[in-house]
């Protein structure tokens, strides 16, 4: 069975000493890379209990590149692991505008009633002309949208109308 990266071998993952040793490289790695998050980390560890909800999450997202960073390394994986980053960061947006503007905007100003008076289908039509997109193609569409409604939301008066 070859071996993984930092000197480590694939048995390290079902005991306790090996798990501890991956933990070890992991830290080491973090150190390298961000003295100031590793610091936060290690910090958490001695009391996890004591840690507010707030700053935990905000611990976990920011060591999460540094996770995704080392098990790429670890199981030599790099590759795999920045294109399905770089596939993330393109629809970011389209999750950022289905978060922010779909369900606190959109979606609360429209009662029910209003939402089955709609011609969906004339709205779809002036949507698609709106973005440049066609309904079809509905990866291209959604990446449309949100990049326009981001850019109109920074401008909101100027594309009130739109948004």
């Amino acid at each position: 069975m070859p071996n993984l990266a930092f000197n480590l071998r694939f048995s390290d993952l079902y005991d306790r000493a090996g798990l501890e040793r991956i933990d070890a490289a992991f830290l080491a790695q973090l150190a390298e890379s961000d003295m100031g998050l590793w610091t936060k980390l290690t910090e958490a560890r001695k009391d996890p209990a004591k840690l507010e909800p707030k700053v935990e999450s905000e611990l976990l997202l920011g060591v999460t590149p540094h996770v995704d960073d080392f098990i790429g390394k670890l199981f030599g994986i790099s590759a795999e692991v920045s294109a399905l980053a770089e596939q993330h960061h393109e629809l970011a947006p389209v999750f950022e505008v289905k978060r922010q503007f779909v369900q606190r905007k959109a979606a609360k100003g429209f009662d029910a009633a209003a939402v089955a008076a709609f011609d969906s289908a004339a709205l779809t039509a002036e949507t698609c002309g709106l973005v440049g997109a066609d309904i079809n193609d509905i990866a291209a569409f959604e990446l449309a949208f949100a990049r326009h409604v981001t850019r109109w939301s920074a401008e909101e008066a100027t594309f009130a109308g739109s948004l």
